[in-house]
């Protein structure tokens, strides 16, 4: 590992911006004339925003504990020890020539309380009568600082409050800055994305979580950027800026310092906040979700929403910091929803923003009416978060102490302010918003379903009044579906209902080759999202790359790296010739040969038939084994997208099959039966049990994990054949759907055979498919 150096350059064109704000600002620095600046021992396990800290990360690119700086407009002071000492005494005569600044470094030896190299310092403030600056809520930050400001109060000497002062001096994010904040956006925004997709997979499957608990599964795949996708990120330069916010069932704190709760996860208006860092650099961003919402919630998030990017859009250089609140105000009277807009204005609270960087939220620089006016502005270079933010919001249509009565919206998301009045720079745009991206409806058969019901109900109510009683029932059936049965019920609705969505999109292409009409792909196939998503060459000089994370290859094309989505390609192959290896690639097109075929798997064909299409390009290396190794790349990739699209063509005609209920009491079973084809592994042949249950067979082999399921529903007709001169009973199960039996689908019938007198086993059966 190299050892730790600070940047010499940056840290003095640094310093040369804090005296350019200590200078140009008087009233944010108080008068100051001098500053003191302090930390104590470091607690890697503190979540806490020091401005200190984000002083010394900002200046030398390290935290440095324990230590005390004093600046002056002449000098910079510092007491420090050990291996600190060594890294500033390195940076002195850089300091010293690029600034015009001299760098003294006061050595505190080890073992020592360092009070003799404080009093230098308080010497230096004594003879040139410096009135000091401080942080104020950090006067007691380690011992050096408090035995430093408290020297100095029992003096006399006139201590002031700079911290807005050193936030207006570190707001601007130079050229080395922004591409870190950009690579901490991205690591928020996939988390973001990870988190929603968790959370629908959650409300899908019907599965109980605490807010905690996904709050800890998110922390995890923050802290490991790798699963997120993002591998150029170490895990070493990143970190959380909190602990991600869940919040769900009516209870809404929207503040950054909430937590989430052990309470569980409530299908109803969800919460969603996450704050990542990357190289100590903050960005956030606020989603939420809402399950089966009402027309009136869905008009009052719209309105959030033009409030928040109507916020957004006056970040721009120059403009007033209450410009940001009187724009997001102006939306939602505009949008008025419900006739709700001057409720809504005054749920917006004091801010609707603040700046962010080292430290997640920079309350001097923040975007409200109290601030217009102010000497502060918003510049190019700034970074903002914007959320809207509206808590205790009212669903009329739910009932009085539901979990759905009370319920609050937040978005947020970080922006970067540009040069010339151009619109700012979203950083976290990639995570949708809008309301027809966060609204879910998961009970839009519920009405249909429950007037089914209540028609079951009234049938079984007229058999004591002479009714005809449609459906035999059981005595416990005659009492209705209940909770459970209606959720299963309505589950495998909506199974159904997608799989016949995804069946027709599937087959649409197929149909359209031989019709002669447009039809659907077995899916969309994307790249990039965007220009910005391409990867960025590691070398001036480009070379054919392939990109699995994205299911692309990456193509030099007249300077450029040109990224084609693998299932573009038609086939490619590498030859070796005069000491050179030629990697030829062939693209599908409308008018390729085999293209009829292609169009099942490859939209483009279908919905782009009179654009021009690449047909084939070639390339010349000089390196034979890079050539042949993003061939195979190249190969491995197209098989493994093509049997995956494949497979979910094959799933998508495949009706989901219903559990195996299993029987209480008295069981029916055969036994001494077995099956053909036979298991796997010794023993197969070895007789088992066939076993009667509420709504299916279930045979059970020598070993307790060999099993298969025969549900009543899935059987289409079944008949009996008695063994005449032969040894073998017959029972056929032939299946009313398809199957899946390991990687292929099963349209086999099931034979059950039972052997009699002439078998040297009497009662044995035996399955098999034909």
């Amino acid at each position: 590992m190299p050892e730790p150096m600070i940047n010499a350059q940056q840290c003095a064109s640094r310093l040369e911006q804090l005296l350019r704000s200590w200078s140009r600002n008087e009233t944010m620095w108080h008068g100051a004339t001098g500053l003191l600046i302090g930390t104590g021992v470091n607690t890697e396990d503190d979540l806490r925003y020091l401005k200190s800290v984000a002083l010394e990360l900002w200046l030398f690119g390290y935290e440095l504990p324990d230590t005390l700086i004093l600046f002056t407009k002449t000098e910079i002071h510092v007491v420090t020890g050990g291996k600190k000492a060594k890294l500033l005494d390195a940076i002195t005569e850089n300091i010293s020539g690029d600034t015009s600044l001299t760098l003294v470094v006061h050595h505190k030896p080890k073992g020592e309380d360092g009070k003799a190299q404080v009093g230098e310092l308080l010497t230096v403030i004594m003879e040139q009568k410096l009135k000091v600056g401080v942080v104020g809520k950090e006067v007691k930050e380690g011992n050096l600082t408090e035995y430093a400001t408290s020297s100095l109060r029992s003096r006399g000497i006139d201590v002031v409050d700079v911290s807005s002062g050193i936030a207006d001096a570190m707001c601007i994010k130079d050229d080395i800055e922004q591409p870190i904040i950009r690579k901490a956006a991205a690591l928020t925004s996939n988390a973001m994305k990870w988190l929603v997709e968790r959370v629908e997979n959650i409300v899908n499957d019907n599965q109980k979580i605490s807010h905690a608990k996904l709050s800890e599964q998110c922390e995890d795949q923050i802290l490991e950027p790798g699963k997120l996708g993002l591998t150029d990120l170490h895990a070493d330069d990143v970190d959380i800026c909190y602990p991600p916010i869940i919040q769900s069932g009516g209870n809404y704190e929207l503040k950054l310092s909430a937590q989430s709760t052990d309470n569980k996860l409530h299908y109803g208006v969800v919460h969603l906040s996450i704050g990542a860092r990357y190289m100590q650099y903050c960005v956030n961003i606020g989603r939420t979700m809402m399950i089966d919402p009402t027309k009136t919630m869905e008009e009052i998030y719209a309105a959030a929403t033009a409030a928040q990017e109507a916020a957004l859009a006056t970040l721009i250089d120059g403009a007033d910091l209450a410009a940001p609140f009187a724009a997001a105000k102006q939306a939602l009277l505009e949008a008025n929803p419900a006739g709700r807009g001057e409720e809504l204005v005054a749920m917006l609270g004091k801010t609707v923003g603040h700046a962010i960087g080292l430290e997640l939220r920079e309350k001097s620089i923040s975007l409200g009416p109290k601030f217009r006016g102010s000497a502060q502005t918003i510049r190019a270079g700034q970074c903002f978060n914007i959320q809207i933010a509206l808590a205790n919001l009212t669903n009329e249509d739910a009932k009085q102490n539901s979990k759905l009565r009370t319920w609050a919206i937040m978005i947020a998301d970080t922006a970067l302010v540009t040069s010339d009045g151009k619109p700012p720079e979203i950083l976290t745009k990639n995570v949708k918003k809008h309301v027809q991206d966060i609204a879910y409806q998961i009970n839009d058969d519920e009405k249909e379903e429950l007037s089914m019901i209540d028609q079951s109900r009234a049938k079984a109510t007229t058999v004591a009044e002479g009714g005809v009683v449609m459906h035999a029932k059981t005595r416990h059936e005659l009492s209705g579906p209940g909770h459970e049965e209606m959720r299963r019920q309505k589950q495998a609705t909506l199974a159904d209902r997608k799989n016949r969505e995804t069946h027709a999109r599937l087959v649409g292409a197929q149909q359209a080759s031989t019709e002669g009409v447009k039809g659907g792909a077995t899916a969309d196939f994307t790249s990039y999202i965007n220009t910005s998503s391409v990867p960025v060459p590691r070398s001036a000089e480009l070379v054919l790359a392939v990109d699995r994370e994205s299911e692309s290859i990456l193509l030099p094309i007249h300077g450029y790296l040109v990224p084609f989505h693998i299932m573009a390609l038609k086939s490619v192959s590498v030859t070796q010739d005069s000491g050179a290896s030629f990697i030829r690639i062939n693209f599908n097109s409308p008018a390729a040969p085999g293209a009829v075929a292609a169009n099942a798997v490859y939209a483009a064909n279908i919905k782009f038939p009179d654009l021009c299409f690449l047909r084939e390009i070639s390339y010349r290396s000089s390196d034979s084994k890079h050539a042949n190794y993003v061939v195979q790349e190249m190969r491995a990739l197209k098989r493994m997208v093509t049997q995956r699209e494949s497979e979910k063509a094959e799933r998508a005609t495949l009706v989901r099959q219903e559990r195996l209920v299993m029987s209480h009491g008295r069981v029916h079973r055969l036994v001494g039966l077995w099956m053909l084809p036979t298991f796997g592994g010794r023993g197969g042949r070895k007789a088992g049990t066939l076993e009667a249950h509420t709504n299916g067979l279930r045979y059970v082999g020598a070993k307790a994990d060999e099993q298969v399921d025969v549900i009543y529903s899935n059987i289409k007709f079944a008949f009996f054949q008695p063994a005449k001169k032969r040894d073998k009973d017959i029972d056929t199960l032939p299946p009313s759907q398809s199957n899946y039996g390991g990687q292929e689908k099963d349209e086999r019938c099931s034979i059950l055979h039972g052997s009699h007198g002439g078998s040297p086993e009497p009662g044995r059966w035996q399955k098999e498919h034909v």
